[in-house]
């Protein structure tokens, strides 16, 4: 991926996507500052491929942002038929790297390859074909980012990021920015594998209660 131009202070902590004919399919980090990532979403037959349901986002937003000097290949791809540009905050952009990069069997597993909603706040939602869903959502008040599923009887959330004093702290230390940023990854990461883990659970325990009451 080519490095692209930090996009607008309104869109700042947002990544910049690009979607085509609804299908999520490929994730890919680019050299930009810590608070804003941006992240292309091209066209796959891939069966392990995320697919977008909706998109809330104008592409206005985009053309307000995007630079007026030489033409990047993010504004190139802009105007092919069929893409249209999002925005994805950098906490779901991580959850879904991780989910369709490292889960993406477990993903397909469970239908949710082809149930994903980006909101307008950049959160995203990923619904179960049967029942129940996994989202990601802020509370602007404490400063978290949370990861949420409901399933059956399985209610439950993950914190993904919290601004606290101790990650304030970091980051009012450049020589630690990165320190910040990899742990920050690696919460999201095992935020994410603690919620397939409560899914995987709460599924076996249905099955296990559907098999007992058929075999009695």
């Amino acid at each position: 991926m080519i490095a692209a131009k930090p996009i607008m202070s309104h869109t700042k902590g947002l990544s910049k996507a690009f979607l085509q004919n609804g299908r999520v399919t490929s994730f890919g980090c680019r050299q930009l500052p810590p608070t804003v990532g941006a992240v292309m979403l091209s066209t796959s037959d891939s069966p392990h491929s995320l697919t977008c349901r909706h998109n809330t986002t104008s592409s206005k937003s985009y053309a307000r942002a995007s630079s007026t000097s030489a033409q990047t290949s993010d504004q190139r791809l802009q105007q092919q038929p069929g893409f249209h540009p999002i925005y994805v905050h950098h906490v779901s952009r991580v959850a879904l790297e991780h989910l369709q990069d490292n889960r993406s069997d477990w993903l397909v597993a469970r239908g949710l390859h082809r149930n994903l909603q980006i909101c307008k706040n950049g959160t995203f939602i990923l619904k179960f074909p049967e029942y129940g869903r996994i989202w990601t959502s802020y509370d602007s008040i404490k400063r978290q980012h949370w990861l949420s599923v409901s399933r059956n009887e399985l209610a439950v959330r993950f914190l993904l990021k919290d601004h606290d004093k101790a990650a304030m702290a970091l980051l009012q230390q450049p020589h630690k920015m990165q320190e910040y940023q990899l742990m920050s990854v690696r919460r999201i990461q095992q935020a994410i594998d603690e919620m397939i883990k409560s899914v995987d659970k709460s599924d076996a325990k249905k099955l296990a209660m559907e098999n007992e009451t058929t075999s009695s």
